[in-house]
Parts: C-alpha cells; structure tokens; sequence
C-alpha cells in the first residue's frame, strides 16, 4: 500500500520514512500528496485502477483518500477552490480534477462515495462534476467565474392556466 501511495506521488519512500521517523513529535501519517502538479498523476492510477484492477485493490486505492479524517479529500478540494479562484482558469487542470472525482466515484467503493457526497465534501464534488467537458454550455471566463452559466437562455416555466383566487361567499 505504501509503495502505491509513493508511486502515485512521485516519492522516494525511504526519503519519507527518514522524514516521519525525524518528526514522531507531529502524531500524523504521511499519505498522498495533493498538489496540482501531482493531479495528472494521481489520474494515471485511478485509470490504471479501473481498467485492470480486482475489488480489493480498488478498495485500498479508495482507503488513501479516507485516511486520516479524508484529509486526501479535503486536499483535493482545496486544489479545486484554489483553480475556481483564479483570474485565469486553468482548464487542463480542471478537466483532470474533473477526471479524479469521476474516477473516485467508478472506483465504487461505497465508503468512499457516501464520503464524498456526505455534508462535509458534497459541494466539492458537485463543483468539480460541473466540469465535465463536455456538459459545459460556456466555458467559464472572467465575467462568469467559474460557473459556466448561460444566462442567453433564463426562462421559467408555467405549468397550468393562471387562476384568480375566488373570493370566500
């Protein structure tokens, strides 16, 4: 398992081990590290996962994001509200954040999927699903953010004839 989560990282895991035995004090495992250099990679092993892996490695897989309280979650949203924020959108990154949350869901790990759509982390991947390539109307800009909106096209519906209350007798 550690040497997946080194893979997937681009760590030296002995560099790790001298480093968390140097920093017992801290009380905190070292996991994946999710940065937005380390998105493209980190989509690689998730591919990798669903194409060819058996259940239980993909059930290990999807463990590395519920460790230590979904802090590997909660990282991966952090990358995604900092992409969001910026002037300039980095639309590679975000189809790749897109990919990562898709694939995460494919994993079909049900820890993993009540995680992520539980109260804590629903808006992240709600955000990062709205991504998708190919759903977008607009792609976002400056004036729009990073919500894609096409407001060419707001219009309510009306079901029914419109009634005037009758008065009571």
């Amino acid at each position: 398992m550690w040497a997946q989560i080194c893979k997937i990282t681009g760590d030296d895991p002995e560099q790790i081990n001298q480093e968390s035995q140097g920093s017992q004090g801290d009380n905190q495992e070292v996991g994946l590290t999710i940065r937005e250099d380390t998105i493209p990679s980190i989509l690689d092993q998730i591919k990798r996962h669903l194409m060819g892996s058996d259940q239980k490695s993909k059930s290990d897989f999807a463990e590395c994001f519920l460790e230590n309280q979904a802090q590997n979650l909660e990282a991966l949203g952090n990358v995604f509200n900092e992409q969001e924020k910026k002037r300039e959108i980095n639309k590679k990154i975000m189809d790749e954040l897109f990919q990562v949350t898709k694939g995460l869901i494919q994993l079909n790990d049900s820890n993993l999927v009540q995680t992520m759509l539980s109260t804590r982390f629903y808006l992240q991947t709600f955000g990062a699903l709205e991504w998708d390539p190919e759903g977008l109307i607009n792609p976002p800009n400056e004036e729009t953010g990073g919500e894609g909106y096409n407001t060419d096209n707001d219009y309510f519906l009306t079901y029914g004839a419109e009634v005037e209350p009758e008065e009571p007798q």
